[in-house]
């Protein structure tokens, strides 16, 4: 009987576990995950009960967070309490100051490994209190430093509602970064719409995208559209020309060297004085390169639009024209060649495309672009599907708000471009009338040569001579040298 209502009670718990799971994956109002008994009751039904909670049951608590979307965690999240007391086993949306980031052995263990989680400490915006976060990981130029300043974020599950001598300790799967100064332009003025910039660490350079099983770049890239579309194309092109100017400064110590640097610095520095971005650091060194602020020009030959999934619809990021519009449903993948890519493209994502710029697989427009370059993309040559799959091409991708259509003379219209209209078409309607008399011209000639030809000639009788007083039977006469021997 025991043995029965153990496996009874196995079975229903399983089943209220998926019927929540499932509930939340679909956005409905979850059977155990109401206001009233919070996040804490998720744990429970997975096991974790409140009073077990300790650092033991960190890693149960992690793997509980992953198994649920992200939208639907920072839904679920709660914002600090305003008497400073956290509840036990609740979602808590953390935003404040990050002081240290240190990495520690898990619990039980006294060997310090790259798989061992980081410790950080936050100040905790507007309370003032201290929060300790347990994490897999930290950004890379956070990690194991101590003195911290930084502006974090971090959606964490209370599982030490701390006491008076003691800090509350939360469980997150990771800390959103938003840095304010230390990094290159590009990627503070991302920070500075509200992108994580940790997010970037999760590219994968000279891949296609990953599944977010492995690597968080699907989300990173959503979030990146996302702060651009709030940036806008008129407030990213001075900082964009000014990125142009700095990287030519940084890059003319290099002109001296051998090799590869040597040559991608005078591509730098050439482009530089040109007002625009060269691509070779974008082709040979992705990884340095990522989330950098550049200006491209060039001739823009593919312009089609990519619809999104709606559970990847991106909402428009701070500062956008329509904050309450319904978000970003899909964008325009424009492949653009540059002056120095060799005839390689560069891959433009922007949400929108100017009034009346072509959309299609061949277009030839020229277009200038301020963009932040996001990753190395691989991709097959799209003229010979059949290519050998071992022969792989690469090229950068990077997003923009938008872009600047640099139509031709001919396309902005006026009086002088009619006028030379009207004359060309003059020209060719003269020349198209002298070929075709010459033509006609031809064709008699050639009727009166074939008639002739049709006519009857006597042949002379032996010992006859003929009209060049040669008698039948003669050979052929030569201006010279041997008889004929062909």
């Amino acid at each position: 009987m025991t043995r029965y209502s153990t496996a009874v009670k196995r079975s229903a718990l399983a089943g209220l576990l998926c019927y929540v799971f499932a509930g939340a994956c679909a956005g409905q109002e979850d059977p155990v995950g109401t206001e009233a008994d919070g996040f804490a009751a998720v744990l429970e039904a997975g096991g974790l009960y409140l009073e077990l909670l300790s650092e033991e049951t960190d890693g149960r608590v992690l793997h509980r967070l992953r198994g649920l979307p992200p939208k639907r965690l920072a839904e679920w999240a709660s914002p600090l309490p305003g008497d400073g007391v956290f509840r036990l086993g609740e979602l808590y949306r953390l935003r404040g100051r990050l002081m240290s980031a240190i990495r520690k052995p898990r619990p039980g263990s006294t060997t310090l490994s790259q798989a061992a989680p980081f410790v950080c400490t936050i100040a905790l915006d507007p309370s003032g209190g201290v929060a300790v976060v347990r994490v897999p990981r930290a950004p890379r130029e956070l990690s194991n430093r101590t003195e911290l300043d930084e502006p974090v974020d971090a959606i964490g599950v209370c599982v030490d509602a701390g006491a008076e001598d003691a800090a509350a300790r939360f469980v997150a799967l990771r800390i959103a970064w938003f840095p304010e100064q230390g990094l290159d332009s590009g990627r503070l003025l991302l920070a500075a719409s509200g992108f994580d910039v940790g997010l970037l660490e999760e590219v994968r350079h000279r891949r296609r995208f990953v599944n977010e099983a492995v690597s968080l770049e699907g989300q990173a890239f959503r979030s990146c559209l996302r702060a651009v579309s709030g940036i806008g194309f008129e407030s990213l092109a001075a900082p964009a020309q000014e990125a142009v100017a700095d990287a030519a400064e940084l890059w003319r110590v290099e002109l001296d060297q051998p090799g590869r640097p040597g040559a991608m610095a005078a591509a730098v520095v050439e482009a530089a004085a040109e007002g625009r971005s060269s691509v070779a650091p974008l082709f040979l060194q992705p990884e340095k390169e990522t989330g950098k602020l550049v200006l491209l020009t060039g001739l823009a030959r593919r312009a089609v639009r990519i619809a999104l999934a709606p559970s990847n619809r991106v909402p428009l990021g701070r500062g956008a024209a329509d904050p309450a519009a319904d978000g970003i449903d899909g964008y325009y993948e424009v492949d653009l060649f540059t002056p120095d890519s060799q005839n390689l493209p560069v891959v433009c994502c922007v949400p929108t495309l100017p009034e009346g710029f072509p959309v299609g697989e061949e277009i030839r427009e020229t277009v200038r672009v301020p963009a932040f370059f996001f990753k190395s993309w691989r991709y097959r040559s799209r003229r010979d599907p059949a290519e050998d799959r071992a022969t792989q091409l690469y090229a950068p991708l990077v997003i923009a708000p938008g872009l600047a259509w640099l139509k031709q003379p001919a396309q902005a219209g006026g009086r002088g471009s009619l006028a030379w209209g009207a004359a060309a078409a003059a020209l060719l309607g003269g020349l198209w009338w002298a070929l075709a008399a010459v033509a006609k011209h031809d064709r008699l000639q050639r009727r009166r040569i074939d008639a002739l030809l049709e006519q009857p000639v006597p042949l002379p009788t032996a010992g006859e001579p003929s009209a060049d007083g040669r008698r039948a039977g003669d050979a052929p006469r030569h201006s010279g040298g041997a008889p004929d021997e062909r």
